[in-house]
């Protein structure tokens, strides 16, 4: 049986026990749970392709009355989990059983891709390197994911292209 396709961003193995952080948005940004974020030159959460902070935990919301927000305006905040080392659950374009090791290099990791709301790790694209895979995850309907297209995988993010990872 094949994989779902079913990308719906990141979100971590272990959810209970995950922590989060509070930060405030980029006006203007779009932004939901399960996107992978970065800080701007002002230290406020984007979309982009600079080094990643961690994964949207929350919409975003209204730092006035508290509502979730579709778009950003100044001073709206949202909830990241920012650990370099949470492990997380995604979609992969394309599992193959030499990932892990294939991504055991820092300099060998796959990116992210895909809109706000459907990111999914691109195992085609390593100009970032910025997701370590681990090993296959949990379909959905709860099945264990196959090698190949649109398998679900455990990943974390190369802390050498994490804000908070190590130094090289």
């Amino acid at each position: 049986m094949a994989n779902t396709s079913r990308p719906m961003g990141l979100k971590p193995r272990n959810i209970k026990d995950a922590e989060t952080n509070q930060y405030v948005v980029t006006a203007a940004q779009v932004i939901v749970a399960g996107d992978v974020v970065s800080l701007d030159s002002a230290g406020t959460v984007v979309i982009d392709d600079s080094l990643p902070i961690g994964v949207a935990a929350s919409n975003m919301v209204d730092s006035v009355d508290g509502s979730i927000k579709a778009t950003a305006e100044a001073g709206d905040t949202i909830s990241i989990w920012d650990d370099p080392n949470e492990v997380f659950v995604g979609q992969i374009s394309t599992f193959a059983a030499t990932d892990p090791y294939t991504t055991s290099s820092s300099a060998a990791c796959y990116d992210i891709a895909g809109a706000t709301g459907v990111q999914y790790i691109d195992a085609a694209a390593t100009s970032n390197d910025t997701f370590k895979i681990k090993r296959l995850s949990w379909e959905e309907n709860g099945k264990k994911s196959i090698a190949g297209a649109y398998a679900k995988v455990e990943c974390r993010f190369n802390n050498l292209k994490h804000v908070y990872g190590v130094i090289a």
